[in-house]
């Protein structure tokens, strides 16, 4: 898990530099809120979003998620995930199109389980298009999402979620 996490972070930090030449760059620092299409997942992003050109955006986001399958059964997930965008360079309206991946692992429990100190770890790795809008108002930025995960969990291979990212532009 730290190996991903550092290649990811590298190559995020790589991106920003290489693509920000001449270009007036943004920075975000955000937070957002998930949830399954069916209410069975949700989750938690702590990200950081920069705008290393025009037309491109990168966000890097620790991830937290929690899953209600069944009522004495807990599943949670943590990871981190990074994404890529292409989006129209609209001031204050900015539609957006992106694809990310997530890399974490799952705690699978019971009740049962929890007690005896014998929950499962299962690495968990995602696929997903993200379509969303990014309103900004000032220094607020502001955008609703639509996602759609394809991930190695066999019992919920594909999902799509919906949330909002509220974050603080810093100069």
């Amino acid at each position: 898990m730290r190996f991903i996490f550092t290649f990811v972070l590298m190559a995020f930090f790589w991106a920003n530099n290489t693509l920000a030449e001449g270009h007036d760059k943004n920075f975000f620092v955000s937070a957002s809120a998930f949830n399954e299409a069916n209410g069975d997942h949700s989750g938690l992003e702590l990200s950081v979003l920069t705008e290393p050109s025009d037309y491109f955006a990168a966000r890097l986001s620790g991830v937290l998620y929690s899953e209600k399958k069944a009522p004495k059964i807990h599943d949670l997930y943590g990871g981190f995930s990074a994404t890529a965008y292409f989006h129209l360079n609209q001031k204050y309206l900015n539609p957006y199109l992106g694809l990310g991946l997530f890399a974490g692992d799952t705690f699978n429990c019971s009740d049962i389980d929890e007690e005896a100190g014998e929950c499962t770890e299962d690495i968990v790795l995602a696929a997903y298009p993200e379509f969303g809008v990014g309103v900004n108002i000032g220094k607020l930025h502001i955008f609703p999402f639509i996602r759609r995960y394809f991930d190695t969990n066999n019992h919920a291979s594909t999902t799509s979620a919906y949330g909002v990212h509220i974050g603080i532009n810093i100069d």
